[in-house]
């Protein structure tokens, strides 16, 4: 099983790129407070999306907003600009929900469209 589920604070806001295949994507990093833990910092964790899911997310999410999100972890081999061999490891968004004040821009612009 490779399920992640998050609730956390988008720390930039998003850019909607295209691959050379001409796929969308969106990458950005999450900042995840721990539960009950106030003398540890946040966690920060890599993101990605996809299509349809990228789109929605780089019309609807900013700097700030706070995004759950579910799910699965997936991690790439690349060469760096120094070319050294790196890892990444990153969680691919299937399904994401705005929380709190957010819900209702997503709402208000839906009733509008």
């Amino acid at each position: 099983m490779n399920q992640v589920n998050l609730m956390g604070n988008v720390t930039r806001d998003l850019e909607l790129k295209e691959s050379a295949t001409h796929h969308k994507y969106v990458q950005f990093v999450l900042a995840v407070n721990p539960i009950g833990s106030k003398d540890r910092s946040a966690d920060f964790i890599n993101m990605v999306a996809f299509g349809t899911q990228a789109e929605r997310l780089s019309s609807y999410v900013q700097k700030g907003t706070k995004l759950a999100v579910s799910g699965h972890l997936a991690s790439e081999s690349y060469v760096n600009k120094d070319g050294a061999q790196r890892t990444s490891t990153n969680v691919v968004i299937e399904t994401f929900e705005l929380v709190g004040k957010n819900k209702s821009k997503v709402k208000d612009e839906a009733v509008e469209a």
